[in-house]
């Protein structure tokens, strides 16, 4: 039976909802994608943005919410965060198919010479809640993807469904976890294949952030082959400090106060000021003010209430992965380790042994004057030095 989000918080981050506690039924195929020339927002990495259709068919909750008015929305926020909560079971009223084809906006970049690739191989960067893509892109010094094609990696960073430049469909009842993953999935899946783009990476590196880092530890248990590395960032094994980060966020019905979301319905909400951005993300005094402003205009966005509603469930190891992990982490996270992720332990450390037991290697890192928001921080540029040596160290 499905617990409220907020009603065992140690294994909150870590995996599903009610529908999700069996491996869904999922096909995936990919037209040819649209594409059109960019660079990255730091300027020095070759950059395509592209339009992936992914057809995917899976299993998700049926919830019996559809919130008319703010006052509904805080409510539910509210009740989620609440101590022993049972909303969640409360308005479960069973489970459902979803089924379509999803266009999910994404950039693919590449080092700014080809002598300098590393063939075949590329990472896969999923971000996390009220983020989009751009928070591996963030600006000059502060882009991963920039890093990342400097060592020699293509990257592929893509808007989760329901954010950015991908598709936004019912964000209640369709925008879940297990969508979520299978997005993931088949991600993997067509960039092995070649048919992202005409390139066939047999190697694909998957590396996420927060509740990217949670979808990340479902999919591996559903597919432990599809990724050569993994690193997982923003999370640890437990989530105590989660309900204030959801309250703090003061998640307001997106459409009301931004015109560019006038089109989405009551279920997307995102964090209405620098405060309530700040609050999960970063810790003061260890960034940029121009940083964290820019960051709040291009990086912020929209938390659908279905992936909320569908953070918990039953924690499920990732027993057959054998792939390397890294498990880092902002030592002053507030969101993943209630703002000291070396108490009573080194929780990044819990979270690589609790999720990924049969890890080939295994490493975490607690990145000093660093909060939840890693790449943010004015210290990024040393989680990315601790990220891109993992990798090389595991021969990719």
């Amino acid at each position: 039976m499905l617990k409220s989000p907020m009603t065992n918080l140690s294994l909150c981050m870590l995996s599903l909802a009610i529908a999700n506690a069996l491996p869904p039924p999922s096909t995936h195929s990919i037209p040819a994608t649209q594409a059109s020339s960019s660079r990255s927002t730091g300027g020095e990495s070759l950059c395509e943005l592209l339009t992936i259709p992914v057809n995917i068919t899976t299993n998700a909750t049926k919830f019996d919410l559809d919130p008319t008015s703010q006052a509904e929305v805080t409510q539910i926020i509210q009740d989620l965060a609440s101590v022993n909560s049972t909303f969640v079971a409360e308005h479960t009223v069973g489970t459902q198919i979803v089924s379509g084809i999803f266009n999910i906006g994404a950039q693919l970049c590449h080092p700014s010479t080809s002598t300098d690739a590393k063939k075949g191989a590329i990472q896969l960067l999923t971000h996390g809640l009220g983020l989009n893509r751009h928070y591996w892109d963030v600006a000059r010094g502060y882009s991963y993807v920039d890093a990342a094609t400097k060592a020699g990696y293509a990257t592929l960073s893509y808007d989760r469904i329901g954010v950015g430049a991908s598709e936004h469909p019912d964000g209640i009842n369709t925008v879940q976890s297990s969508l979520g993953v299978e997005v993931l999935h088949a991600l993997i899946t067509h960039l092995k294949a070649g048919k992202v783009t005409d390139t066939v990476y047999d190697h694909v590196a998957c590396v996420a952030h927060s509740y990217g880092s949670v979808l990340q530890a479902r999919h591996d248990a559903l597919y432990p082959a599809d990724c050569a590395a993994i690193i997982a960032t923003g999370i640890s094994d437990t989530m105590d400090a989660l309900p204030d980060t959801l309250l703090s966020e003061d998640l307001t019905i997106a459409s009301h106060i931004i015109a560019s979301f006038e089109d989405l319905s009551n279920a997307y909400t995102i964090a209405p000021s620098p405060v309530s951005f700040q609050q999960s993300l970063l810790l003061y005094p260890f960034f940029e003010e121009k940083i964290a402003d820019a960051s709040f205009e291009a990086v912020r966005d929209v938390w659908a209430l279905g992936d909320v509603l569908t953070l918990n469930g039953d924690t499920v190891p990732a027993k057959e992965v054998t792939a390397p992990v890294l498990v880092l982490d902002g030592l002053r996270d507030f969101t993943a380790c209630g703002g000291d992720c070396t108490q009573p332990y080194d929780r990044a450390e819990g979270y690589s042994w609790m999720i990924y037991p049969g890890a080939s290697k295994r490493r975490t890192v607690l990145v000093p004057e660093v909060g939840h928001g890693i790449n943010l921080q004015s210290n990024a540029g040393s989680a990315f030095e601790s990220m891109l040596a993992f990798l090389k160290g595991c021969g990719l």
